[in-house]
């Protein structure tokens, strides 16, 4: 910023004598970087979103938010150019490796995700650029969950000795239907339940940013095992475990439902 502003003097100046102007300036120098080539920022902002945020905060709240409140334009472009990129993004994902990959596709699925997040309260520039490239966003948005889900299940191909309370879990769910009767993934199932066995446990552990895929009509079923998975553990009431209702929230049939209607269906369906 300090160079761009000895590049600017008569700007200089105003922002040494005019202390109110400085956010106005420093928010112009941004849009100025930003879009000078704003394809190939966007994508370095995104693998260095740390350092974005504190070079270029305003443009950053822009892309996570997909709103300016002073340019529904500005937004619209932005989305635009989310949808246009999907190529060069997709090449640009297949020459990384590890966590950096990871890292990578956890931010374009957050990005697709966001744009979809409160659409009704979006412009309606917004909502229309939104909706017009819909299944372009469905296709890249599923692309990008199929490539995590390969990333986690890759990690997991080394045979672990299963602890006793992941024991415990997966009886449960063997007694009530078995977990294909759930689940399309087997790896992902395993990696609820480790996640189950470290809520009960009290250890350390991070949620994922994918959600566990299900078969179709099968909420009921499911919400009958959770419930009576958490009573066999018995460490507290259901109801006041938002934690283990957290991981619930992670399991497609139950994401978007309040905490409070996911601990009544559980309760409502236990036995």
């Amino acid at each position: 910023f300090k160079t761009w502003l000895d590049g600017h003097p008569n700007t200089k100046v105003e922002y040494d004598e005019n202390p109110d102007w400085r956010e106005d300036i420093f928010r112009d120098y941004q849009i100025e970087i930003a879009n000078k080539d704003f394809d190939v920022w966007l994508n370095w902002a995104l693998k260095n979103q740390e350092t974005a945020y504190k070079h270029f905060p305003s443009i950053m709240g822009t892309v996570e938010k997909t709103v300016l409140q002073s340019s529904h334009f500005t937004s619209a472009f932005v989305v635009q150019m989310v949808a246009d990129s999907f190529p060069k993004w997709r090449k640009e994902a297949e020459d990384l490796l590890g966590p950096a990959k990871r890292r990578f596709v956890e931010t374009q699925i957050e990005m697709i995700k966001l744009l979809f997040a409160e659409l009704d309260k979006k412009s309606q520039l917004e909502k229309e650029t939104i909706l017009n490239r819909k299944e372009e966003f469905e296709f890249n948005l599923n692309y990008w969950e199929r490539m995590y889900e390969t990333m986690v299940s890759s990690d997991n191909v080394s045979p672990k000795s299963k602890s006793k309370t992941e024991e415990i879990i997966m009886d449960v769910f063997d007694s009530e239907y078995g977990w294909d009767t759930f689940f399309k993934d087997k790896n992902r199932y395993e990696n609820l339940v480790g996640l189950f066995a470290c809520h009960f446990k009290r250890e350390e552990y991070s949620l994922p940013r994918v959600l566990f895929a299900t078969k179709k009509n099968t909420k009921v079923k499911l919400a009958r095992t959770l419930g009576r998975m958490h009573k066999e553990f018995g460490q507290m009431r259901l109801t006041p475990d938002k934690e283990f209702l957290r991981i619930v929230s992670l399991i497609d049939v139950f994401n978007g439902d309040a905490i409070s209607a996911i601990a009544k269906i559980l309760v409502s369906n236990r036995t």
